[in-house]
């Protein structure tokens, strides 16, 4: 049975903390002996995930409590109290059915305001939790960037879990490989965060504008690793049309990219293969942004956003820009993979497809999701460390087997999808997400990710001086990080 408290009982139990503390079946049919064409046994589908072994074994937790601190906004996502007949929610109440009666647990998530408004307030009671916490919570959740809290002993080491196997496709790798510091994994994320997929950063392209305008044939170009930053130029210029002759470009018009500045720039800097962040040999952190390749990608992502044919406005305009993609006002349109649901009612045909590549030589197209990916982190105070770790790899697990494939395989390929190239462009989009310990850390590297995006609003191309600025600022904040995460093991 699973509960949700309101943010006032969370608030009464913190402050009562801190007074207190110091510091498908299988089944066989019996078809008798009615007819020789009639076969003794069915043969039922068995979908291929719900064979992978978890490697969690028959453990019992006895009925205790197995409490998550997670945000308000994803209630939807982690707390389904009955079936409703949503594929979805189905799915999610059939996965944490599994959980609790396997583990013999009862999962409950606490629910508080840790939306963007409130960031601040939210990961200090995270921060509370992990110094002074009573053992109540065992994962706490939140939106990725309170991964900034890291290296300040709030969290355990997820490393320290030998039944904790990252190989496993549930786990976000990429996410978990970037944020190891020194041998130390204080987040993680993975499929029991269905906004990680329901975010990915991808485009939409309208196949009437594309069939009149005679534009080659996207989904080839995409196959053949020919889709790249140069390419998407090229189409995009090629298309503008003043729609209603006033002169002036503007929303009312036609372009060949509808492309808004802010999460859209930042995610050139991911499809392009550049790393904000490295580590050296030794592990020591490398700023990369001066690299010759980021400096490359971030002019042609600038020369981009002010060429004839594309329309750049700030993220204030994003509702402006959805409704031009669904007008038949853009061939190419930036967005969240999410959207596909919402365009599924939308009388012209789209495509789906990857964020470009920087160039041919690229091997692999990668992208990153902006609509508030969780990461997970069990508190320095949690009763029973190892429940933690195991209910959540459970659960991660048990997402990946039946919430996943409910909203991908469902929702996307099946409801939304076009066609059936759109369902080879999702697997390719889905199987390229990647990040970077700079992609994911604001506070500890001064914003470096964010650099690109304040250029294309400047409308002057300084990036190479503004990120030569950066370093300094950047590189001691992520040094004193690393210093505290080494000191703390």
């Amino acid at each position: 049975m699973k509960r949700i408290i309101s943010t006032i009982l969370l608030c009464s139990m913190l402050l009562s903390t801190f007074a207190c503390s110091g510091t498908d079946d299988g089944s066989t049919k019996d078809g008798g002996d009615t007819t020789a064409a009639e076969t003794d046994a069915e043969t039922v589908y068995v979908d291929p995930r719900e064979t992978i072994d978890d490697g969690l074994g028959n453990v019992t937790f006895d009925g205790a409590t197995f409490t998550m601190l997670g945000r308000e906004s994803k209630v939807d996502e982690y707390s389904i109290e009955e079936e409703t007949g949503d594929v979805v929610d189905d799915a999610a109440y059939k996965r944490d059915m599994v959980v609790e009666e396997r583990f013999k647990v009862d999962v409950e998530l606490y629910a508080m305001d840790g939306s963007w408004g409130n960031m601040a307030g939210f990961k200090n009671t995270l921060a509370q939790v992990g110094m002074s916490g009573d053992g109540t919570y065992a994962l706490v959740e939140g939106d990725i960037v309170i991964a900034d809290l890291i290296g300040n002993n709030y969290f355990i080491d997820w490393n320290q879990f030998d039944f904790v196997d990252f190989s496993k496709p549930w786990w976000a790798e990429a996410l978990n490989s970037a944020i190891d510091i020194g041998g130390k994994i204080e987040f993680v994320t993975g499929d029991y965060s269905l906004t990680l997929y329901k975010g990915l950063v991808c485009m939409f392209y309208n196949k009437k504008i594309a069939e009149e305008k005679q534009v080659e044939d996207i989904y080839q170009l995409v196959r053949d690793k020919k889709w790249t930053i140069d390419k998407l130029m090229n189409l995009s210029t090629e298309i503008s049309e003043d729609l209603n002759g006033d002169s002036a470009y503007d929303e009312n018009d036609m372009y060949g990219l509808l492309y808004l500045n802010g999460n859209m720039t930042d995610n050139f800097i991911i499809s392009s293969d550049v790393r904000v962040i490295e580590e050296d040999a030794d592990g020591n952190p490398i700023y990369n942004l001066t690299s010759e390749r980021a400096l490359t990608m971030a002019e042609k992502v600038f020369n981009l956003s002010q060429a004839t044919g594309v329309y750049c406005p700030e993220e204030s305009e994003g509702e402006t820009l959805k409704n031009m993609f669904m007008n038949n006002q853009g061939l190419f349109y930036t967005t969240l993979l999410d959207s596909a649901v919402v365009f599924r009612d939308m009388e012209t045909d789209f495509g789906i497809i990857p964020y470009p590549l920087f160039d041919e030589n690229q091997e692999e197209y990668k992208t990153f999701s902006k609509a508030g990916f969780a990461g997970f982190a069990i508190p320095q105070t949690a009763a029973d460390p190892e429940m933690s770790a195991t209910i959540t790899t459970a659960l991660m697990a048990e997402s990946y087997k039946k919430v996943v494939p409910a909203y991908y395989d469902v929702t996307l390929k099946t409801k939304a999808s076009r066609d059936d190239e759109s369902e080879e462009m999702l697997d390719i989009i889905r199987q390229g997400f990647d990040c970077d310990l700079g992609t994911i850390l604001g506070d500890n590297t001064a914003g470096a990710f964010y650099l690109l995006r304040h250029v294309v609003t400047s409308k002057s191309f300084k990036f190479a001086s503004q990120v030569a600025s950066n370093e300094k600022a950047c590189m001691k904040q992520l040094q004193k990080l690393y210093d505290n995460i080494l000191a703390n093991q």
